[in-house]
């Protein structure tokens, strides 16, 4: 399979990243002006995870490579790594899919949402010609 990638959905992490850098940015301001520097550690996280939310923002939620699936559930979660041959079915529906995989009990189920919209019917046709296949 030719590699394929697909990217998070805009609203998950861009406009959130904005919030957070604002809200951190006006704590440090708030702590600076009232004199009450230790505040501003406190400050600093959210600003922190905005700035990793715009990193996060360019990292694909799907991967389809030769041999594997690369999956990445939330920003800063570790990558899932599925070859082909573990999948036991596909099932493709509205608004979610749902992978059966040989090792885990409990099926995978990823929420369309997660995509872009102008990507989501692709990633489906993806996976439902993974399933057609035979890789699973």
């Amino acid at each position: 399979m030719k590699e394929k990638i697909f990217l998070r959905n805009k609203w998950q992490l861009e406009y959130p990243a904005y919030a957070l850098i604002g809200c951190g940015i006006l704590s440090i301001i708030l702590a600076l002006s009232s004199g009450k520097t230790f505040l501003i550690t406190s400050a600093i996280m959210p600003t922190v995870l905005g700035c990793l939310f715009f990193v996060a923002k360019n990292i694909p939620v799907a991967s389809f490579q030769t041999e594997h699936l690369e999956l990445k559930l939330a920003p800063l979660a570790a990558k899932t790594f599925i070859r082909y041959d573990k999948i036991e079915s596909i099932g493709v529906e509205e608004k979610k899919i749902i992978i059966k995989i040989a090792d885990k009990k409990k099926p995978l189920k990823l929420p369309i949402s997660l995509f872009r919209a102008e990507d989501r019917e692709a990633v489906k046709e993806v996976f439902r010609s993974l399933n057609i296949r035979g890789n699973v």
